[in-house]
């Protein structure tokens, strides 16, 4: 049976991606530090096996048997980052590449590495391809790109490492992010609620609901090697890109609510782009359509029955990560 590790395996993506890789089969093994609560009871059921720690801590030893490895354990916002520089660069940065070593050595098959669209920055109009200059704003980014490039190197004809640049990701997880601008939006929208945008609103965001990410990942895992190419590939969907200040409106249409007033806050958000998905279709032939309306349809029920947690700003869980990471990990 394939073996298949997931770093942040308890977190937003990895719940997700998890229950996707029992149901097809694989036996996974999820590494978490549990920061953001206890393990849930599904994850102790049949198929999975957990670890609990920080990815710094991992060892040789733990990856032994492993034929597939999902890297999602990381600082995963801009907020946290900057609140602390240090962290995100040993984990964002020096803990993936150092994952990527020892899976190398290990024998691991293929390493995913998701990264992210905020690498690019702005400034260009045109959709962004995997082949244009990138101009990362801040420490997420910038540590984001430098594990890309290190990673990539890595590649051998036993060890294959695949590198997304994934857009903002929406949708339901049983490990929520009210963070992400459409849950948190739709949040806002079903408690009646003001809905808050960054800035004057007009910053373009691509965007990719989390079933479409997971079935990305699952493609990866079955396409041949020879069809992997040592560069990123952006992933998202390109009828899902949006101005930020027009999406209050656009999610209340879909609910079927209207929208309540916005407020606006901060300095304007340095991060506004388009993405090409060309190279997802040429190595993976998936393209995926809007899937806005589905997913935010879905969370907005799933808030509707267990609104836990509809409630917590990013800051909360920034401070909180301040206040938890430097805890002993053994």
């Amino acid at each position: 049976m394939t073996v298949t590790m997931v770093t942040g395996g308890a977190g937003y993506i990895g719940r997700v991606l998890v229950d996707a890789l029992r149901n097809s089969g694989r036996h996974v093994v999820v590494v978490d530090r549990l920061l953001y609560g206890p393990i849930s009871p599904d994850l102790g059921t049949s198929g999975v096996d957990f670890i609990q720690k920080d990815i710094r801590d991992l060892h040789g030893a733990d990856l032994v048997g492993v034929d597939e490895l999902f890297d999602l354990a990381a600082i995963s916002t801009e907020a946290a980052a900057e609140l602390l520089p240090e962290l995100t660069w040993e984990v964002n940065y020096a803990g993936r590449r150092r994952l990527a070593e020892l899976a190398r050595r290990a024998g691991v098959g293929r390493y995913i590495l998701p990264s992210s669209s905020n690498v690019y920055g702005s400034g260009n109009p045109a959709p962004y391809t995997e082949d244009d200059e990138v101009e990362p704003h801040g420490i997420y980014a910038a540590a984001n790109r430098l594990a890309e490039r290190r990673i990539i190197r890595l590649r051998t004809p036993e060890f294959t490492p695949i590198v997304l640049r994934q857009a903002t990701v929406f949708g339901w997880s049983p490990c929520m992010r009210y963070d992400l601008v459409i849950n948190a939006m739709t949040a806002s929208l079903v408690r009646g609620e003001d809905c808050r945008v960054m800035g004057d609103g007009t910053q373009r965001r691509p965007f990719v609901w989390i079933g479409d990410l997971v079935r990305t990942y699952l493609r990866l895992l079955e396409i041949p090697v020879d069809r992997v190419i040592a560069t990123p590939i952006n992933v998202g969907s390109a009828e899902d890109d949006y101005p930020i200040g027009e999406l209050p409106a656009l999610l209340g249409e879909i609910l079927g609510v209207e929208a309540t007033a916005v407020t606006h806050y901060g300095a304007p958000d340095p991060m506004s782009h388009r993405l090409s998905y060309r190279r997802l279709w040429e190595v993976t032939g998936l393209s995926w359509g809007s899937s806005l309306t589905d997913g935010v349809r879905e969370l907005a029920d799933r808030i509707r029955h267990a609104p836990e947690g509809a409630d917590e700003p990013s800051a909360r869980r920034a401070k909180w990560l301040e206040a938890t990471w430097y805890l002993p990990t053994n």
